[in-house]
């Protein structure tokens, strides 16, 4: 079985429900997706991670909804 930062490291995508560690986005490689909660304005940290690493981020909260 392999432990969860074998996973990270070769995840192509990582689904969340609450804004990761920076540390688990440090294993993540670079090219990577993440979705989920991200909360992306209560830490620019976060966010410039995301962004130098190369990492495609959808913060969930953030997409609009629709309902008709």
């Amino acid at each position: 079985m392999n432990s969860p930062d074998e996973v990270l490291a070769r995840a192509d995508m990582l689904w969340t429900l609450s804004p990761p560690e920076n540390a688990t986005l440090a294993q993540l490689k670079p090219g990577s997706v993440v979705v989920g909660l991200l909360q992306p304005y209560s830490s620019a940290e976060r966010v410039q991670m995301l962004r130098d690493r190369n990492i495609t981020a959808f913060a969930m909260e953030l997409l609009p909804r629709i309902s008709r």
